[in-house]
């Protein structure tokens, strides 16, 4: 009895320090990773550091970005695209319709997209959280014969259900070169934290029951809000609102007014007027701004009237 107490005793003891060890080499573990993210902290703004670029931070990988031309109703520069390709490039996402620009890419824009990753045999991410949210548009054209791709598709938008999020990935693979791909997405699978159950037993239903006349009210009244809010800051001297043609958002410019920096001038116009618009640095868009289209329009057409009066205020002698 007391030779197997003993026995026991040393186990646990065993087991008690391996638990420790693993203990501080998780805390150890953790430190690094905060370690890195500091670092890219201090080398970009923190609002610019969007959940890719981070992530891609730590595992040493880089980010190139493309830019979008504001004239063209935010479509590619695909000169611009086109040269920051090369063969090192492994992917490129695309996000259509748009946060934060409210833009909804025509067919014949995709299809030259598309034409730019063929040549460089360039898998193409779709993210598609907004997709069925894009009017005077009859919808993302279907995949090309020829080019590998991964498509993210979401129930919190469409469904205007943002609080229960749930995803799911397609991949469009006509040459049978993304095998490695599809390896790695299922290990993902199992190592990321789950979309609650309630939705998984509910989205059955939405997908095969959820009448269309929701899908064209939601649309109909984006579409409303959106054009309102776009003919008011249009009024608003020192605005460059650009109309909406999908998703949740309208982005808007601005110029002449006493600031330094969009952080500047986000802050005071919450402290003075106490309206919160997201700065367009967020996403790499200085002096521009963000708006969503689902609150409800007389909020907006209220937040219009202070931001009128606000823009007044500091406005520069020269503008």
């Amino acid at each position: 009895m007391s030779s197997g107490l003993e026995k026991s005793l040393f186990q646990l003891k065993f087991t008690t320090k391996q638990l420790q060890k693993q203990s501080r080499k998780a805390s150890k573990d953790e430190t690094t990773e905060k370690a890195k993210l500091r670092k890219l902290a201090k080398r970009r703004s923190c609002n610019e550091a969007r959940q890719h670029e981070t992530i891609a931070a730590t595992t040493g990988a880089e980010i190139r970005y493309y830019n979008l031309l504001p004239e063209s109703k935010w479509e590619v520069d695909l000169a611009h695209l086109e040269s920051q390709t090369d063969e090192n490039t492994a992917f490129c996402i695309l996000k259509n319709p748009s946060s934060p620009c409210g833009s909804s890419w025509s067919e014949a824009h995709l299809r030259d997209i598309a034409a730019v990753m063929n040549r460089h045999q360039v898998v193409v991410i779709a993210d598609e959280v907004y997709a069925g949210l894009a009017w005077n548009v009859i919808g993302p054209p279907p995949a090309s014969a020829t080019q590998p791709a991964v498509k993210g598709k979401f129930n919190r938008r469409r469904w205007l259900a943002p609080g229960w999020r749930l995803g799911w990935t397609i991949v469009h693979d006509p040459l049978g070169v993304m095998g490695a791909v599809r390896i790695a997405l299922r290990k993902k699978a199992f190592v990321i934290q789950g979309p609650n159950s309630t939705m998984q037993r509910a989205l059955p239903s939405m997908l095969a029951n959820t009448p269309e006349s929701f899908y064209v009210n939601t649309m109909v009244e984006l579409e409303r809000v959106g054009k309102a809010l776009f003919d008011r800051l249009a009024r608003i001297t020192g605005l460059r609102p650009c109309l909406p043609q999908g998703a949740m958002y309208l982005i808007c410019g601005y110029e002449g007014l006493n600031f330094e920096d969009d952080k500047a001038f986000v802050t005071a116009l919450h402290k003075e007027e106490r309206v919160f618009i997201l700065s367009g640095a967020a996403f790499r868009l200085d002096g521009f701004m963000r708006f969503v289209t689902t609150t409800p329009l007389e909020t907006l057409l209220d937040a219009c009237d202070r931001l009128e009066a606000f823009c007044a205020r500091h406005r520069k002698d020269d503008a």
